[in-house]
């Protein structure tokens, strides 16, 4: 570019603040796209872009609708001459679908690219240092101008990591009468978890949104977290002092777990029987390759503790298959321990009456998968509660009852619900915290035994911007 168009520029973007010089090209700030200038037709370059469609339609918006990635750079590089557009995308494509950064020094690595973008791939350690720190400023600028003039909810929990940490992760999404993804906000490591260290990181996430230090918390209308005393403890003290206007909702999902949990330590014969099968199949190639022989289907789930339901999907597996499960029992001719206590607790009357009643409780995963989902209405989530509660009976139905009750913002949304004064803002308002669990399994998933000296700066960083992939400009 001569020095006489890039005057013309500067002279323009001067006058005008919809438009912007970045990387000596012209960014139109309404439509989020550069602007093509010939210095011959200047003025008439500039005037066909004011008047077209996209121009004409972006201008109707309050606010620019995109940032320029070169803007973001500039903020957070100050010799941005050396930043590489092409560097910084091949790291963010890297973090986003979770591709180790020193993979861009394997040769064949290097090959690859060399030869289909004939451009020379810079070392893992430039990337790092360079373009990580610039990804994710990028990333939370675009959250906090997502975010920051909306109501507004938040989703919290606690977990302790393979390091033996105890992480916070703090979510954040909006509250428009439309269905929002929540975005994660922060992850904080707690020296200790009580409810002072989690209202004091909570405070401080919110100056990711706010840092200039005016928390707009009347914004703030909502707080979902899990039903730990401390929970319960940090928003009780915060919803007295600053959140007057939110409402501190625990997991309602939560609820119906407990409710899974009990029916499992209800029935000790068959939860037996779920142990031994998986034993058996575990530990014996001859017993797995029986196991396909004589029942053609696939090997039976194996259930997780803390994966709400599926304690209950591998019991109603044996049941739909039982005719088959016996047989290949019956087959198996080793004398080992585990056989023998599963054939003698087969034929057991006790065994037979509990098996028999998890018919009663199929329902209960497919309810769970319900609450799971995203883009649910309040009034959805207050139906499917109800349809759980009236299915269950006795001490079930107690359990349930007692955990509800002790939710004294459920009590608040139904209650809102019933009056319909909530509002449209609080129409698709999240009462489940699954959001957050997912964000901690993607955490525990990049966090294996080989990345265990990860800088937790940097591993929150990485997880951020791969949370978060969907949030572009």
């Amino acid at each position: 570019m001569n020095n006489g168009l890039k005057n013309k520029l500067k002279l323009l973007c001067e006058k005008n603040n919809e438009f912007s010089l970045e990387n000596d090209k012209l960014w139109c700030m309404r439509c989020g796209q550069y602007v093509k200038v010939r210095e011959n037709r200047f003025s008439s370059s500039i005037k066909d872009h004011i008047r077209s469609k996209k121009h004409e339609s972006a201008k109707h918006g309050s606010e620019p609708r995109q940032i320029s990635m070169f803007k973001v750079l500039k903020t957070c590089q100050p010799d941005n001459s050396k930043i590489s557009e092409y560097s910084f995308d091949l790291t963010q494509m890297m973090t986003e679908v979770d591709i180790p950064l020193h993979k861009v020094n394997h040769p064949s690595f290097k090959h690859f690219m060399v030869k289909y973008t004939e451009k020379t791939v810079p070392d893992e350690s430039t990337l790092r240092k360079k373009y990580v720190n610039l990804i994710y400023e990028e990333k939370l600028l675009l959250i906090r101008e997502c975010v920051e003039h909306g109501k507004l909810y938040f989703l919290l929990d606690e977990s302790t990591d393979a390091c033996n940490r105890s992480v916070l992760s703090v979510m954040v999404g909006r509250l428009n009468g439309q269905p929002s993804k929540a975005m994660l906000l922060q992850l904080r490591v707690l020296d200790s978890v009580n409810a002072n260290t989690v209202s004091q990181a909570f405070i401080n996430a919110l100056g990711l949104i706010w840092p200039s230090g005016n928390i707009q918390y009347e914004n703030i209308l909502l707080i979902v977290t899990d039903a730990a005393s401390y929970m319960i403890a940090a928003f009780k003290n915060l919803n007295k002092s600053l959140l007057c206007h939110s409402i501190h909702v625990t997991c309602v999902a939560h609820a119906v777990h407990r409710v899974c949990e009990k029916i499992r330590e209800d029935n000790k014969e068959v939860n037996k029987f779920v142990s031994l099968m998986k034993k058996i199949l575990l530990k014996s190639k001859e017993r797995r390759h029986l196991y396909k022989t004589i029942t053609q289907l696939p090997f039976p789930p194996n259930p997780v503790i803390t994966r709400w339901g599926t304690f209950i999907e591998t019991v109603v597996f044996y049941l739909d298959n039982w005719t088959k499960i016996k047989e290949f029992i019956n087959q198996i001719l080793d004398d080992v321990l585990n056989v023998t206590e599963l054939k003698l607790l087969m034929e057991s009357e006790t065994f037979l009456n509990e098996f028999m009643q998890f018919t009663d409780f199929r329902f209960l995963p497919g309810q769970i998968t319900l609450l799971e989902s995203e883009n649910n209405k309040i009034s959805d989530v207050l139906c499917i509660l109800s349809y759980i509660r009236t299915n269950l009976i006795g001490t079930l139905q107690i359990k349930f009852d007692s955990c509800l009750e002790k939710n004294a913002g459920l009590d608040t949304i139904c209650n809102l619900n019933k009056k319909l004064s909530y509002g449209t803002n609080l129409m698709y308002a999240p009462l489940v915290s699954v959001s957050v669990e997912r964000c901690f399994s993607q955490y525990k998933n990049m966090l294996t035994a080989r990345r265990q000296n990860f800088n937790f700066e940097n591993l929150e960083k990485f997880v951020f911007i791969y949370f978060n992939s969907s949030v572009n400009s």
